[in-house]
């Protein structure tokens, strides 16, 4: 077994290395938007080849199955082919599942708010991509650092009104035919009351029971807010959430799917499309109770805002905090004057700037101590 200093060293080598390999991927990032390309351009010149890309989202590894046929549950549903959901994450606190999550771009996962009520310190949190057997290894299955949790600032964990958060990944993804983003609504459209969307998550087997050991998938049809409002009551339904779902009971999200996806597929481009974040239910498949979902497309321009955010622009994360211990020497200080920099920014001090310089300082000094 290792020591305490043993384990602290490999945990600074980890660190290191995603930080080196960070770099490496923003600079391929960046010569990427300079070239206009769809693939990473390494050598110039850039200009013979074209920047019409694709839409690079929403596209299934696996032909789907019958997700109806009662073989498992997610409540009712069945087992997902390896490989079937490629944008279906674990979020594990400890190394624990504890919540679904949905990539929804190379360094974005979004789920549940809820899923954060006990611990909001990022570095407890992981996030395991390509995965579908609890426990055991697969092609393309990594745990992921979590940089950063964003809740909506508007959640309610009353009401559950907001219930998004976005984790930003400590390094970016490369896609994969088992890890890869679903589609983002591009409006306000939705699709009708009726249409056919899909679950999956390692949610319980029944209500109190135990989670599933591999990915279940389940077929639920989308209901209009006046068979919800009806069924659970209009006091508790927002317009930000909607349900999906059978009346008559038996399939189901279940506990341990919250934060994971509803998606329909889009049925001219045949990609999926996220509409809805796992989110409550009264029970699990009951009759007359359907699953509760935060409504994907109310919260657009903030997903946007979010992650299209320029750096410098957020208070900087524990996780960026501490990875400041496994730079060069001569890298560490200036690296750190810019990550404090954000705390002078809403500096109004009459003493002007060397005073706003030194607040920043022991702002983020008392930061790093709480981390």
């Amino acid at each position: 077994a290792l020591s305490s200093r043993g384990t602290l060293v490999l945990e600074a080598a980890l660190r290191s290395a995603l930080l080196a390999l960070e770099r490496a991927l923003s600079e391929q990032q960046r010569q990427r938007g300079a070239c206009g390309l769809c693939a990473p351009c390494l050598f110039p010149p850039c200009a013979n080849i074209t920047s019409h890309c694709p839409r690079d989202c929403g596209r299934r590894g696996v032909p789907q199955a019958n997700a109806t046929a009662p073989r498992g549950r997610i409540m009712g549903g069945s087992v997902a082919p390896r490989g079937a959901w490629p944008w279906l994450v674990s979020v594990r606190l400890h190394g624990e599942l504890m919540c679904g999550g949905v990539l929804v771009g190379r360094s974005w996962v979004l789920t549940a708010a809820h899923c954060f009520g006990g611990n909001r310190n990022e570095l407890a949190w992981t996030v395991v991509v390509g995965d579908h057997e609890l426990g055991k290894p697969g092609a393309g299955k990594r745990a992921v650092p979590v940089r950063r949790i964003l809740s909506h600032p508007k959640f309610n964990p009353k009401t559950f009104h907001g219930d998004l958060a976005l984790l930003e990944l400590a390094v970016p993804l490369a896609p994969s035919p088992t890890v890869s983003p679903v589609c983002l609504p591009s409006g306000p459209a939705e699709p009708s009351p009726g249409t056919p969307c899909y679950i999956a998550g390692w949610g319980s087997l029944y209500e109190e029971g135990p989670a599933a050991d591999v990915v279940m998938e389940a077929q639920v049809p989308l209901l209009s807010q006046e068979t919800c409002r009806g069924a659970l009551g209009k006091d508790l339904l927002t317009s930000a959430m909607f349900c999906a779902g059978y009346l008559s009971g038996g399939i189901d999200s279940c506990q341990g799917d919250s934060g994971g996806p509803l998606a329909c597929e889009d049925p001219t481009s045949h990609h999926f499309v996220l509409y809805g974040i796992t989110s409550w239910g009264d029970g699990c498949g009951e009759r007359g109770k359907p699953g509760v979902y935060t409504r994907v497309t109310a919260f657009t321009d903030w997903l946007s805002l979010q992650m299209d955010s320029a750096p410098g622009s957020r208070e900087p994360s524990c996780f960026d905090l501490l990875a400041l211990a496994q730079l060069p020497p001569e890298q560490q200080s200036p690296e750190r004057a810019r990550l404090c920099a954000f705390y002078a920014g809403s500096c109004r001090a009459p003493q002007g700037r060397a005073a706003c310089a030194r607040l920043a300082e022991e702002t983020c000094h008392a930061r790093t101590r709480r981390c």
